[in-house]
């Protein structure tokens, strides 16, 4: 994935919130996705990509190569993969910043998919998920449905 200003000022902003919980570090980070939907700013999202997917592109598994980008004429339905917090009984889809914080868990199948597509996604009414995990190992974010609505508020703010 290509570096992003932006994706960059989010995971600093995740590690300041990280060193001091405060409604101020909250309020960076949030201020930081809205600066990467603002400025296009793409996040790596893993997928269950099953065989029969490909073939209904045309592709065979056997000549994906990692790094190929396949660009699809039609809408194509996937897996996001997900994290249950048994707890709370909520389910998360998984987003990383940068291949460096991706390959920290060792996925390989992702979509590269902007911020504002995710949000969207995340804010629609048919969506499941419970919102959006940032950079799962390390120093992480959980991006709650609730903050996904502040943010999506401000950005029709912004445009109206």
């Amino acid at each position: 994935m290509q570096e992003n200003k932006a994706n960059r000022l989010i995971e600093a902003a995740i590690k300041d919130f990280h060193n001091s919980i405060s409604h101020d570090n909250l309020l960076h980070v949030l201020k930081a996705l809205l600066y990467g939907v603002k400025t296009g700013a793409e996040i790596i999202v893993p997928v269950d990509i099953a065989e029969d997917m490909l073939n209904l592109v045309g592709l065979s598994p056997d000549t994906v190569q990692e790094g190929d980008v396949i660009r699809l004429g039609e809408d194509l339905h996937v897996k996001y993969m997900e994290i249950t917090d048994t707890d709370e009984e909520k389910t998360y889809i998984m987003g990383f910043t940068s291949d460096e914080e991706r390959d920290k868990i060792g996925i390989c199948d992702c979509l590269i998919i902007s911020l504002a597509q995710i949000l969207d996604m995340l804010n629609s009414d048919e969506c499941t998920f419970d919102g959006m995990v940032i950079n799962v190992c390390g120093e992480r974010f959980i991006l709650a449905s609730d903050l996904v609505q502040i943010i999506m508020a401000e950005m029709s703010h912004d445009m109206g």
